[in-house]
């Protein structure tokens, strides 16, 4: 059975156990407890990040509501 983790997370559980992706992959379909856990801590840590920046790009385009369109805001003034 194949289970998908989010980008990255393997990656950097890997460098901070200092061990492969598959070592790391291994551990957890074994059910190492510590591992697991450093697992849920980074994805958390993954989502708290991604929803800070959902929020900073809200606010600019507040600021800023023609940053997103691809367009300079003089041509829309002509």
């Amino acid at each position: 059975m194949r289970v998908k983790y989010p980008d990255g997370s393997i990656a950097l559980l890997s460098k901070q156990l200092d061990l492969t992706k598959n070592s790391v992959i291994r551990r957890i379909r074994n059910g190492h407890k510590e591992t697991i856990e450093l697992l849920e801590k980074i994805i958390n840590n993954m989502a708290k990040e991604r929803e800070e920046n959902i929020k900073k790009a809200e606010a600019i385009k507040q600021i800023y509501p023609l940053a997103d369109s691809g367009r300079r805001k003089d041509a829309v003034d002509n």
